[in-house]
């Protein structure tokens, strides 16, 4: 050993300072397909550097793709993915979606196969089989998002050579029709509300169309009761039990939203009740549990709202629906679809007209009848 290399420390392996000052290592990466030992060397300016390099090695090797490419299977890469790309790029929420569609719609299928030699019927196949087994189309149009995003990533990173999953055609999602209560419906659920705790929720989600995150993430801090008006700071989310306050998913959730006086009274009335309660303070929940706690989601349907659902006389609905309410009454009232889109903290125009626009009946016979009036009245002009 040349006399300048220094006496490597437990763990370190062939990590060692060669002649000229650079430091040098390398860590084994297994055996090929002839069987012959592959191994990885990295330089570095200091021995610190060096051994971060291998312990990241050490972890692809661990999670697979540092592996022989012509033996990687689907689900090493997928891992790899998930938890090297998609974990410290998005949304815990995110996380969990993707690695849950992958963990149970797609390794136990085509987990074990080929990666490089995965093939477009292979896919085609895994979709066929999912809908055979009654796997709903939003969760398989899901799959083939996230799959094709991977393997977008594999062929990035010369895994693979090109994208199966871009062959073959989507699953297309049949979308339900979401059940979007009348104003009088909604009025009916204000009045069985009359007397809840949570009465002023239900008043600022039908008066506002608050996502229901957005409502329970509020504190007292973000109201100007007041100017009648407040802001979009956070939205509350729970994910595998436990509660946090994330930042709007975009720009446009980021919005002040201007309250109707019904929303300001309403408001007004349920921070008398927090004082008494002793849990009003500016970083305390607008909405809070019996214990002055934050909302959860899931006990929250269960608890309060389907119970005063069902007292309003109102079939399945989702508490999401009250958001589609006040979208759809907006315009209804002559309310513009720019300034309702912004209201809504919708990303564009497009979203909010496909998604949250939608028509009573009776609006399509008053659109026919009024048509008739004035084109008689425009005949009878021109005669």
């Amino acid at each position: 050993m040349p006399k300048n290399r220094k006496r490597r420390g437990r763990g370190e392996g062939g990590v060692y300072q060669r002649d000229d000052g650079t430091w040098c290592g390398s860590v084994s990466l297994g055996f090929s397909s002839n069987g012959k030992r592959r191994r990885r060397v990295v330089y570095g300016e200091t021995k610190a550097k060096v051994l971060e390099r291998l312990d990241e090695f050490r972890q692809e090797v661990k999670q697979g793709l540092q592996i022989d490419p012509s033996r990687l299977t689907v689900e090493q890469f997928l891992t790899y993915w998930l938890d090297n790309d998609v974990k410290p790029n998005r949304a815990p929420g995110t996380y969990k979606s993707y690695s849950d569609t992958v963990r149970l719609h797609v390794n136990p299928y085509i987990g074990t196969a080929n990666l490089p030699r995965l093939q477009a019927d292979q896919v085609a196949g895994l979709y066929a089989t999912l809908e055979r087994k009654g796997v709903p189309s939003r969760t398989r149009e899901l799959v083939h998002a996230v799959l094709h995003r991977a393997l977008k990533r594999a062929v990035l990173w010369k895994k693979l050579s090109w994208n199966p999953a871009g062959a073959v055609e989507r699953p297309k999602n049949k979308k339900k029709e979401i059940a979007v209560p009348s104003a009088k419906e909604a009025l009916a659920l204000l009045t069985a509300a009359a007397d809840h705790r949570l009465k002023a929720l239900f008043v600022l989600v039908v008066t506002t169309g608050l996502r229901q995150g957005e409502a329970f993430g509020l504190q007292w801090r973000d109201l100007d009761l007041s100017g009648k008006k407040l802001r979009v700071r956070h939205s509350l989310e729970e994910l595998n039990g436990k509660l946090r306050l994330k930042e709007p998913k975009s720009e446009k959730s980021r919005r002040t939203v201007e309250l109707p006086t019904l929303a300001v009274d309403a408001l007004r009335e349920h921070q008398r009740q927090q004082l008494v309660d002793g849990f009003y303070a500016p970083d305390k929940p607008v909405f809070t549990d019996t214990d002055g706690g934050w909302l959860r989601k899931s006990n929250f349907a269960r608890k309060v709202f389907n119970p005063l659902r069902k007292s309003a006389g109102l079939p399945s609905l989702p508490f999401h629906g009250l958001r589609h309410f006040h979208a759809s009454y907006q315009v209804e009232i002559g309310t513009s679809v720019k300034v309702l889109q912004e209201r809504l903290g919708h990303a564009d125009v497009g979203t909010t007209l496909r998604f949250y626009v939608h028509t009573r009946e009776e609006a399509h016979r008053e659109a026919a009848d009024t048509f008739d009036t004035a084109f008689r009245k425009a005949g009878g002009k021109s005669g």
